[in-house]
């Protein structure tokens, strides 16, 4: 029950954590949005493809599992209606909330400590900052911090290639 209200409360921090990031890039900083994320032409599409590849990547495990078990894709009846809601509402969190981490670390982090200390300086600082924000008690929170640092310099290396976080 307090699943739907916790991923709305998360969902709407993140979700309001954006425009302050913007609001402080902008006015405290004096640069613009778009020294954030998007450069050249055709933003929102460049922002849909990025949303349409997250999504794409999301399923993935989705479908290797049912690959893996081998058993079909579809719906149990028992669930019932109130199984849709909260997944709704956690994919929707996952989404806003990758973009907020995307817009921090690649797009105002990352641009920050390039400026400041150079491009490939600023790839294992921002990854690690990144990666230890992900850090879970459990016995895999090693992995888990390898596996966001590794992430985390991938997608670095992503928006250095491209020049915006519409792949990343």
């Amino acid at each position: 029950q307090m699943l739907p209200v916790l991923a709305l409360v998360m969902l709407a921090t993140f979700a309001l954590a954006m425009p302050f990031l913007l609001l402080f890039t902008r006015h405290g900083e004096k640069r613009k949005f778009r020294s954030l994320c998007f450069r050249g032409k055709r933003m929102g599409r460049k922002f849909f493809l990025g949303l349409l590849a997250g999504a794409l990547a999301a399923a993935i495990p989705f479908f290797a599992g049912a690959i893996i078990t081998r058993s079909p894709l579809r719906f149990n009846s028992n669930i019932g209606s109130a199984w849709v809601l909260p997944q709704l509402l956690a994919f929707a969190f996952f989404r806003v909330q990758g973009s907020f981490e995307e817009l921090f670390f690649r797009g105002w982090s990352f641009t920050t400590l390039g400026k400041r200390f150079g491009r490939w300086r600023a790839v294992p600082v921002s990854s690690l900052v990144f990666a230890s924000l992900h850090i879970m008690p459990s016995s895999e929170a090693l992995l888990t911090v390898a596996n966001a640092f590794s992430l985390g310099v991938l997608f670095c290396i992503i928006s250095l290639d491209t020049g915006d976080l519409s792949l990343a």
